[in-house]
């Protein structure tokens, strides 16, 4: 490793980040991974920003791509014709994991709502057809080509290298979620949702975050089920229609849609609130501390802020056991002695709605850990320790 020490390169040296900022106020995890970055460098006094200005990244000393669940294909081209060697942080998903699974679950539920079947999920699985669409196929050059390439867990890197074995892959871990260091803002009260009362669910609309599953497994319960999805793509818009669809059907109590992209409604079993904007640090901290649970059965994530976040506010719980979640609070020596984070298999309903059952209501004290107190500074320190060196800058792509 590297000393911390930063080493000028004709002044003050220079990290870009070559991708798009349209998404850095929807509270995307990459994105809010990348201004984590962005901040802490400047605090040790790195010039470093995110855009997509050509000038910015041929005066850059250091480049990065990121994320490649998007066609990074264009940009690696462009750093070719710019003789640019670039870096990687990739948010690498394990895809033959669980894809396939996300779209079968979501495709068996969709097939129910239209004619009955005696099937089971497992049986169904056995005669699915669907072609993946392997985002990390997509961006192989893209990856071979890199420099390097950054994981955030060890668990991560291992996927990483078990696609790509001969490549330099560090590991650093970002901090664990949103500090929310802004006063706390009224939602529940404004949405006349009672505290503890509520089982929320924060994340986009899409097969991997899994709403279907949190919907069915709280069917029979007596609280409300609060889906907060701000933006919707809209090649997840048949995903959408589904859950729409599910949370109509009977249950005990209604499923409540706060999103940008849906209209108001208001059905018996479904309230739909269409809001003008994202909620803020402030009202997402009121909507976790008022909720009487926090689910999150994602197929996949990496390893999933909105989980880190609700176990440190003292709310139980609920998260896939197939995301890098436990590996995160592993490699970070995090021991949860009170259990406040369930683990399940995302398809598994029936164990899923005996732990809502088990869980909802319970109450913990705020999760007081050195790895809560790690913020910018302490993760551009590690990024900075490995990419201050001039041989990473000016190494000529292969």
């Amino acid at each position: 490793m590297i000393g911390s020490k930063i080493i000028p390169h004709e002044g003050i040296m220079k990290i870009h980040f070559f991708l798009e900022n349209s998404c850095s106020q929807l509270g995307f995890g990459d994105s809010i991974v990348i201004k984590q970055i962005v901040n802490g460098l400047k605090l040790l006094g790195v010039e470093s920003e995110v855009s997509n200005n050509l000038s910015h990244v041929q005066q850059a000393d250091i480049v990065f791509l990121s994320n490649v669940y998007l066609d990074l294909n264009p940009k690696m081209q462009l750093l070719k014709l710019l003789s640019k060697p670039y870096h990687l942080i990739p948010f690498y998903e394990d895809v033959s994991h669980y894809l396939k699974s996300a779209f079968g679950f979501f495709a068996f539920h969709a097939s129910k709502l239209q004619k009955t079947s005696p099937l089971t999920f497992e049986k169904f699985m056995h005669s699915f057809q669907f072609e993946v669409r392997d985002h990390n196929k997509l961006n192989r050059d893209v990856i071979e080509g890199a420099q390097s390439i950054i994981a955030n867990t060890a668990k991560e890197k291992e996927t990483i290298l078990k696609d790509y074995p001969n490549k330099r892959v560090e590991v650093i871990h970002w901090a664990a979620g949103q500090k929310f260091d802004t006063p706390e803002e009224a939602f529940t009260s404004q949405y006349h949702l009672l505290k503890k009362e509520y089982i929320i669910q924060v994340g986009r609309f899409e097969p991997r975050k899994n709403q279907i599953a949190s919907i069915l497994s709280t069917k029979k319960s007596k609280v409300p089920l609060v889906l907060i999805s701000s933006h919707i793509f809209k090649q997840h818009l048949p995903y959408v229609k589904c859950c729409l669809e599910l949370a109509r059907q009977a249950r005990n109590s209604p499923v409540i849609i706060f999103s940008q992209d849906l209209e108001n409604e208001d059905h018996p079993n479904l309230k739909v609130h269409k809001i003008k904007a994202p909620l803020s640090k402030g009202q997402l901290l009121n909507a976790y501390k008022n909720s009487a649970l926090h689910i999150h059965p994602a197929f996949y994530e990496l390893p999933g802020f909105t989980t880190l976040e609700s176990a440190k506010l003292g709310i139980p719980t609920i998260a896939s056991n197939w995301s890098t979640l436990k590996s995160y609070l592993l490699e970070n020596k995090v021991e949860l002695s009170d259990k406040r984070i369930k683990y399940v298999d995302p398809t598994d309903i029936e164990t899923m709605s005996k732990l809502v059952d088990s869980e909802i209501g319970k109450s913990y004290s705020k999760l007081i850990d050195p790895l809560y107190e790690r913020g910018d500074l302490e993760v551009a320190k590690e990024f900075n320790n490995i990419y201050n060196d001039c041989e990473n800058r000016t190494k000529p792509l292969s």
